[in-house]
Parts: structure tokens; C-alpha cells; sequence
């Protein structure tokens, strides 16, 4: 009986690792998943209300609200790209410190 519950998937170390990668891949998943949808969010939100605010005091029907729409999903679009950039760019430079290390 020992034996068995020596050899249980639950007691294997190597499964309960593998489990554990999974939930941390998926934890920062989430979060950068997130992170992409508030930074898109936060300037389209703040643009549409500054624009909707423009239309009630000029008394226009709602071109300042779709442009101001436009102009934060522009905004936000390109805080994403810059962001993703960055990341990237920090991805390369840690990967080739790996294999200039590697080399030595």
C-alpha cells in the first residue's frame, strides 16, 4: 500500500512542477493580457469623455466624441507598440548576454 502512494501523479515532483509552470504561465498571461487592456482602455476613455465634453459645450451632434474615440484608441494602440518594443528589445539583449556567456 506504501508503494502506491509513493507512485501517486499527486506525489510525483515532476508533475506537481509542471502544474505549477502552467499556473505561472497563465498568471502572467493574465496579466499582461491586462496590462494591454488598460493601457488601450485608460486614453480612449479619457479621449471620448474630453471629446463628448466638446460636443455638449459647442453644441455639436458627436464628432468630437468619435474623433476623441479615434484619437485614444491611436494613442493607446501606440503605448502598446512602444511598450511591446521595449520588451522585446529586452528579451534580444538578455538572450545574447546568454549566449556570449554560453561562449566564454
Amino acid at each position: 500500500m506504501s508503494g502506491y502512494i509513493v507512485h501517486m501523479k499527486f506525489w510525483n515532483i515532476k508533475n506537481v512542477m509542471k502544474k505549477y509552470r502552467y499556473e505561472k504561465e497563465t498568471i502572467l498571461a493574465l496579466s499582461i493580457f491586462t496590462e494591454v487592456a488598460w493601457t488601450i482602455a485608460i486614453p480612449v476613455v479619457i479621449f471620448t469623455l474630453l471629446g463628448r465634453y466638446i460636443d455638449k459645450t459647442y453644441e455639436y451632434p458627436f464628432v468630437f466624441t468619435l474623433l476623441g474615440g479615434a484619437v485614444g484608441i491611436g494613442i493607446g494602440i501606440w503605448i502598446v507598440y512602444r511598450r511591446a518594443w521595449d520588451i522585446y528589445d529586452r528579451i534580444d539583449r538578455l538572450s545574447k548576454e546568454n549566449i556570449n556567456n554560453d561562449n566564454k
